[in-house]
């Protein structure tokens, strides 16, 4: 994953309509997953659960 290559520091939340693709962003770097159509509160939880973890 390009991000990751720039900053491993990255906390990537990987966004997709398609979730059998779940797995695969996982596989690659991505810390969670969030299903279409998103639900903010959702997101708003994840970003602060994973903004406190320290690398």
């Amino acid at each position: 994953m390009v991000i990751l290559n720039i900053n491993s520091k990255s906390k990537i939340i990987f966004v997709s309509a398609d979730y059998t693709i779940k797995n695969q962003a996982l596989e690659v770097g991505a810390i969670d997953f969030l299903e279409k159509p998103i639900d903010f509160n959702t997101l708003n939880i994840m970003i602060e659960k994973y903004s406190s973890i320290k690398n």
